[in-house]
């Protein structure tokens, strides 16, 4: 996941600072995925596949989302993935943000 997240265009247009020289990619996948992985709950997963609750990129109707610049509770670069994942899947005539 951070090997995609390191070469996908939202990381460029980011400034991630992922490639930075000095950096270890390699190491830090290493470190991460050492970690023992933690299942989603069958509540969790019941509650995200509801009607109008899509984290997967395939809205059904128009979406408008909208978030104040500086807006900290949803970072930027969750906005800019929900956006690729919506255009890889062909949606993106969907979908409508928007920053006040």
């Amino acid at each position: 996941m951070l090997r995609e997240a390191a070469t996908s265009p939202s990381s460029a247009r980011s400034g991630s600072s992922i490639r930075r020289p000095g950096l270890n990619l390699d190491g830090d996948l290493a470190k991460v995925n050492g970690f023992p992985r933690v299942a989603a709950s069958p509540y969790a997963l019941e509650w995200w596949n509801q009607p109008g609750r899509t984290a997967k990129g395939l809205p059904k109707i128009p979406l408008l989302r909208m978030h104040e610049v500086g807006d900290q509770q949803v970072p930027l670069s969750l906005v800019e993935g929900y956006r690729d994942l919506i255009q890889a899947n062909g949606k993106a005539d969907l979908l409508s943000p928007a920053s006040s």
